[in-house]
């Protein structure tokens, strides 16, 4: 997971996470963030979508960068910035998410939600060149000793965090729309 596809993917997973918790969003006055079904999206945000993109960023840094800056040069402030930026916008992606569905448009979420991962694919397949070989900076930008994805240990860790983060996800999205099924 690159810089550009955790965002995609921050935002989409708050657009999502707040239709699972449609009950209690229709059934409280409160501002969507201070919700129960907030809080278990934001510990997923916080337990698992932001570490993962920490390891990304920790150890294939210049490929999580899409070989656009070197990542030794990125002063650790600045990394720390990208995480906070990214929980930031999984937050702001709940609450767009919140607002259509306490406007009962909920297929205009689901429609934002599917062109946002639309928008991932199609990044993903414009900077394919540089998602598709794994090597630092100065390998990038003198083409040599690059891999090919698929035969790096990159793909082992893409796999992994993919399945934590789509499992989190859905952790997340059932206990929000059960519970908020109780409650309401």
């Amino acid at each position: 997971m690159n810089l550009p596809i955790s965002f995609v993917i921050a935002y989409a997973a708050g657009i999502i996470a707040s239709l699972a918790s449609r009950a209690e969003l229709r059934g409280t006055p409160r501002p969507s963030l201070a919700t129960a079904g907030f809080r278990a999206f934001a510990t997923y945000v916080l337990l698992v979508l932001v570490p993962s993109t920490v390891y990304f960023y920790a150890f294939h840094g210049d490929w999580f960068l899409l070989y656009l800056v070197d990542s030794t040069t990125v002063p650790s402030a600045v990394a720390l910035l990208l995480f906070v930026v990214e929980a930031i916008v999984s937050a702001v992606g709940f609450a767009s998410g919140a607002h259509l569905v306490r406007l009962q448009r909920e297929t205009l979420a689901i429609v934002i939600a599917t062109l946002t991962s639309v928008l991932g694919v199609g990044l993903l397949l414009v900077l394919r060149d540089r998602v598709t070989t794994v090597g630092s900076y100065a390998q990038f930008h003198g083409t040599f000793g690059l891999k090919p994805w698929l035969a790096s240990p990159l793909l082992p860790a893409v796999v992994l965090f993919s399945t934590l983060i789509v499992v989190g996800l859905v952790h997340a999205c059932v206990r929000t729309h059960w519970g908020g099924r109780r409650m309401a």
